[in-house]
């Protein structure tokens, strides 16, 4: 027992003097692959990447031997690693998968680490790196060791696994625009109506909250030989919670929302009017709506919408002479919108 580890002692010395010396370790390695495996550069280069102290002899320089072999199945691929360790011993590796470029990524990795053991501690080489002479200095890239990474399977890619890149999140966006329709809940004919909007959209289109300033206005209107004009001012909000993805930049949003406003009905001056009076009464309404969203750009954004409303109260505006309802608020009502809107911190 005390033999072996005099002698295991002596080969990590000479390794860590002949690293500390800038001394690579000469290899022979050996690749024996299918032709839709990854080729014998790739595996090359995957190794030396990580042994960097390592280097493939030339000619008949005498280097250690490893052996890589790949074969294939119907429903696996496997991989075997055979080599002498430094004690003399013969070692032999096997890895299985489902995946040759897997299983040829895998063994990379564990013939980097039989070449160099020191890799799985990298305490251990920063420490032979410190006792190295400070006379002699390489420069960063001749010590600078990658980031160890394990392959990993093409099916768990898109997880954010151990060794998968990580994408960069999405972020919130904010919408800003203007819509342009006509309603037809404000006065006995279909209003023009104005709407300046806000949205915050969460990432990924997961759901959005609109908020909005509205002004409609009928003009004058006659109506049983009078006058009358209607206008209606009022706040809205909007919950979308998610949004169905036709295809890339069009969208569907279902959405809901609440009004609360000022309702201006007019009387003007007409032979049936010839007194007229104005009153301003408050506007509250819950409404649906279906919206659709068009990417014309990455910031520019079209919409055409839908709405339907229903008014939670309901005025009357009546005839003095003779008394009788001159128009009564629907209870139920209709509009259409389109739009063009800007998106921010997309």
């Amino acid at each position: 027992m005390s033999q072996r580890l005099s002698f295991s002692s002596i080969v990590a010395v000479l390794l860590l003097a002949a690293r500390a010396h800038g001394q690579p370790f000469l290899v022979s390695i050996r690749y024996q692959a299918p032709a839709e495996c990854r080729s014998e550069a790739w595996f090359l280069q995957q190794v030396l990447r990580r042994a960097r102290h390592a280097r493939l002899a030339v000619g008949s320089e005498s280097a250690r031997e490893f052996r890589v072999v790949i074969t294939q199945s119907a429903n696996e691929s496997r991989a075997r690693l055979d080599f002498v360790d430094v004690e003399s011993k013969h070692v032999q590796r096997d890895l299985e998968g489902s995946n040759c470029a897997e299983v040829v990524a895998g063994i990379a990795l564990i013939t980097a680490l039989a070449i160099d053991p020191l890799l799985a501690d990298p305490t251990q080489e920063h420490a032979a790196s410190a006792s190295s002479d400070r006379a002699q200095q390489f420069p960063p890239q001749a010590v600078a060791k990658p980031p160890l990474t394990l392959p990993v399977s093409p099916a768990n890619a898109s997880s954010n696994t151990a060794g998968a890149p990580i994408g960069e999140p999405r972020r919130s966006s904010l919408l800003l625009g203007v819509s342009l329709g006509t309603a037809s809940y404000i006065a006995p004919v279909w209003a023009p109506s104005i709407t300046l909007y806000s949205e915050f959209v969460s990432p990924n289109h997961g759901a959005a909250l609109r908020l909005r300033i509205s002004y409609s206005d009928s003009g004058e209107v006659t109506r049983n030989a009078a006058n009358m004009r209607f206008w209606l001012a009022a706040g809205m909000t909007e919950g979308c919670p998610w949004a169905a993805q036709l295809t890339t930049g069009l969208r569907i949003w279902p959405c809901a929302g609440a009004q609360i406003g000022i309702l201006h009905a007019q009387g003007l001056q007409s032979e049936r009017l010839p007194f007229p009076n104005s009153t301003h009464s408050l506007w509250l309404a819950g409404d649906i709506a279906l919206r659709t969203q068009i990417d014309l750009s990455r910031t520019l954004v079209f919409e055409i919408e839908g709405q339907g409303l229903a008014t939670v109260l309901r005025h009357s505006y009546v005839y003095e002479r003779p008394l009788t309802i001159g128009y009564r608020t629907p209870a139920l009502g209709t509009a259409v919108y389109a739009a063009m809107g800007v998106r921010l911190g997309r």
